[in-house]
């Protein structure tokens, strides 16, 4: 994964090009290792954690060993910002793509996890020397 890399680009060449707008937000792309699924408001991607959420689902994550939480937070960061430009929804963030989230299981080791809006089992949770490398608990303010 280079997320730095991945975030030029988006910035440079935008996620309308990268992903392509079909007359609504749905969309994904997967760049320098970097996946970005967009989900509007009508598909209810967040749904699965909090009913109550009716907007606009990002998720950016990376199945490379090297995922960074800070790195994927910045590309996150941007998708939201250029989502802003075009339609004022709520924005939701995932870390994690549908089906872990789906199946609450731990995006290390695919095992159960305890918490909905987690991301790690308390097994790998507790395991991690960097928690703050894999555990996005505490998601910035979109």
């Amino acid at each position: 994964m280079n997320a730095e890399r991945a975030l030029e680009l988006i910035r440079r060449v935008g996620i309308e090009t990268l992903g392509g707008f079909d007359g609504c937000l749905c969309t994904h792309f997967k760049v320098q290792g970097v996946d970005v699924n967009i989900t509007c408001r009508k598909s209810y991607d967040f749904n699965i954690i909090d009913p109550a959420f009716h907007g606009i689902t990002i998720r950016v994550y990376s199945h490379g060993p090297d995922s960074d939480g800070a790195q994927l937070c910045e590309v996150a960061r941007e998708v939201a910002q250029q989502i802003r430009d075009v339609q004022g929804d709520a924005i939701a963030v995932r870390y994690c793509d549908y089906q872990h989230d789906d199946k609450q299981q731990c995006i290390r080791c695919d095992g159960q996890r305890e918490m909905a809006l987690g991301y790690l089992c308390t097994t790998c949770l507790a395991g991690e020397p960097d928690p703050a490398k894999f555990d996005f608990r505490l998601e910035p303010d979109f």
